[in-house]
């Protein structure tokens, strides 16, 4: 067909300038976005372990693990964005694994041993007992050495009388403390010794000073907590 000298001018003028914006604007799309990372499951994983290593996995989020990935592996920044999900699984296998590693090693380590007392001569601090505990009479008070020649003080009073016999033949008696006389009555403790008990007030002088203090007794017989009643 015959065309004119026109049309055959603007078809070549358009057409090779429109085909290169199009090739232009292809090729730049392509180069704009990162390209896939090229490494194995494997080294990632080992990538994963030494970026975590030593870290505190309650402030580092796994864009912070993809971001160190990248640059240890001197990738652009975001390359790591098309593996994110494996990144994700990868980490989450890791830190259970330290989690478990770590709980392991807990547990298998000994407790550690109480500090030792200070060479100033301080004793270790014992369990306070109560006024009530202190009066059941448990501990006899006997050395170790007299215990293991014979029945203890508790042993032998165990079974010596019951409560009632106690507390009708038992007599009030009294001990001087400061410029007082204290009365000592017979008394069942909630705890089930029988004894003596006293809780007054006295006074003592203190280099020409009196001073008034809280005078509270309790005088358990030893093993009567197991008298019958």
């Amino acid at each position: 067909l015959f065309r004119s000298p026109v049309s055959v001018f603007w078809g070549w003028f358009l057409r090779p300038r429109f085909c290169l914006r199009l090739t232009t604007a292809k090729s730049g799309s392509r180069t704009s976005s990162p390209a896939m990372v090229d490494i194995a499951e494997e080294d990632l994983k080992k990538e994963i372990q030494a970026v975590l290593e030593g870290r505190d996995l309650t402030t580092t989020s796994l864009k912070v693990v993809r971001t160190e990935l990248e640059v240890r592996l001197k990738l652009a920044s975001g390359a790591m964005d098309a593996r994110k999900n494996e990144v994700k699984a990868l980490v989450a296998a890791e830190i259970e694994r330290i989690q478990n590693g770590g709980s392991a090693s807990a547990a298998s380590s000994p407790p550690p041993e109480p500090p030792a007392a200070k060479a100033s001569g301080s004793k270790p601090k014992q369990v306070k007992r109560t006024k009530e505990e202190k009066a059941d009479g448990e501990d006899d008070g006997e050395p170790a050495s007299k215990k293991a020649k014979g029945p203890s003080t508790k042993e032998r009073q165990q079974s010596a009388m019951t409560r009632a016999a106690f507390m009708k033949a038992a007599k009030s008696f009294a001990i001087q403390i400061g410029d007082k006389k204290v009365k000592l009555d017979p008394k069942t403790f909630s705890t089930g010794s029988c004894g003596f008990f006293a809780n007054t007030k006295v006074t003592v002088d203190v280099n020409g000073t009196p001073l008034t203090l809280q005078c509270s007794l309790n005088l358990p017989v030893i093993g009567s907590k197991t008298w019958e009643d």
